[in-house]
């Protein structure tokens, strides 16, 4: 029996459709017009969805996309509440524009009028987009945190005589995720004990990690369960002590030193693997406690972290030779591939050479990558159209140059809209603004 004869047989090739990829159902509608009405929006939505579940979570419901905003090209299939169907149909137009350039742009100022922006608090690790803030009330010059999302801002309330724990990313990074992971932070009291704290049940345990009055460096996996913690000159000078705690097992997972005293980043991943990096070097330990070492070209503003969910280690690898310039490498934990993202804008008049990324922010699935630069320039990239190993830009853009530090925070509202929160300067306050750029036009 030949395909055209077998979509025919509704009765036999709904049973056959059932084990067809979303790619393998385009490839049969090539074969035949019979398929073009034998291939029906459900076996799409049921092969979009496995795909979303096989790439996000695999506990990812139709409930969880119901609230996700679509290219306005894939309307339709909301609609026809094949909304699975619709985040891939998004993902198609987003990618879709002929020429990398400049996208719609516009600035909203500050988010509430009322509070003063005082600085962006980075050092609190977000994982779905969320960006923190100090912020000074203009009225009663009380100084709070805030949790700046899309469109709002609201009060962040941590307990009485503490402080969220110090942690140094030189880029801060976010990802949309369609099920955001536990609202969990790593918090000091005054004493430099730190603690475990869990925003919606209140719950606040201290760690049983040694405390000191050394700098400290932390991270939280993604699941709450491990707590990693670096500690300068545990031992002697130029030594660094790296500890990591097994809330589940309630037990110390990894002891180790180091003879880097220059350790700036750290990060955790859900089964206890360790990523630091120095100035000099990104160490990779294993469970086991192997560890394997990455040279770096040049020593300042160097990264190497997971990315929020854990898919790539983000390297960076800033070159002298031919010009200074700040790319990134994505190396997929799974795979090994990696990924080069290239600037490609050059440094804005009066920045000199202040082309460092400041922040990177991925879109569901992965599909799109969103940096913002040190001096304000923007750029998207597409990593399912790579080729030889590089990731075209879709799209540039710029933030409104202020004279005070930007430090963005980029994040992703749905598939085609980039979000990046920044400090800017309106005659002597210094206030917060959100850039926004829109890639559906």
């Amino acid at each position: 029996m030949n395909l055209p004869a077998l979509a025919r047989r509704s009765d036999e090739w709904s049973q056959v459709a059932q084990y067809l990829s979303l790619a393998d159902l385009g490839r049969v509608q090539s074969v035949s017009s019979v398929f073009l009405d034998a291939v029906t929006p459900r076996m799409m939505e049921r092969a979009a969805l496995a795909l979303i579940r096989q790439e996000e979570d695999p506990a990812v419901s139709v409930g969880d996309l119901r609230a996700l905003r679509c290219h306005p090209a894939a309307q339709s299939w909301a609609d026809s509440g094949c909304h699975a169907a619709a985040c891939l149909a998004s993902l198609h137009h987003a990618g879709r524009r002929p020429v990398a350039g400049p996208a719609s742009e516009r600035v909203e100022h500050p988010v509430e009028s009322r509070v003063r922006m005082l600085d962006l608090a980075t050092r609190a690790l977000t994982r779905d987009g969320r960006v923190i803030v100090w912020g000074q009330d203009v009225q009663s010059r009380l100084v709070a945190k805030y949790v700046v999302r899309p469109g709002q801002m609201m009060p962040l309330t941590l307990p009485d005589g503490f402080r969220t724990a110090a942690a140094i990313p030189r880029i801060n990074s976010s990802k949309h995720f369609l099920r955001p992971p536990p609202d969990c932070w790593l918090l000091m009291n005054a004493d430099r004990e730190l603690h475990y704290y869990h925003t919606d049940s209140r719950l606040l345990v201290r760690l049983p990690i040694a405390r000191s009055t050394t700098p400290h460096t932390v991270d939280l996996s993604r699941n709450g369960r491990f707590v990693a913690m670096a500690t300068n000159n545990a031992a002697g000078p130029g030594e660094t002590r790296l500890q990591c705690y097994d809330r589940e097992r309630d037990q110390i997972s990894m002891d180790a030193h180091i003879t880097d005293a220059n350790l700036f980043q750290i990060s955790v991943a859900d089964d206890g693997r360790l990523f630091v990096g120095s100035y000099t070097r990104g160490y990779a330990f294993s469970r086991d406690g192997g560890v394997t070492q990455y040279a770096f070209d040049s020593g300042y503003n160097t990264l190497f972290r997971l990315s929020p969910d854990e898919r790539f280690l983000m390297r960076s690898c800033s070159c002298l030779g031919e010009g200074y310039h700040h790319d990134l490498v994505l190396q997929d934990l799974g795979t090994g591939r990696e990924t080069r993202l290239s600037r490609d804008i050059p440094p804005r008049a009066g920045h000199g050479g202040a082309m460092r990324p400041e922040s990177i922010a991925f879109s569901l699935l992965n599909r799109l990558v969103a940096i913002a630069y040190e001096d304000g320039a923007l750029q998207v990239f597409d990593l399912r159209q790579d080729t030889a190993s590089s990731a075209p830009v879709l799209a540039r853009g710029s933030l409104p140059v202020t004279g005070v530090s930007l430090q963005p925070y980029t994040s992703f509202d749905g598939f085609d809209r980039v979000h990046t929160v920044f400090r800017q300067c309106i005659g002597r306050e210094v206030t917060l603004a959100m850039h926004t750029m829109d890639l559906s036009v």
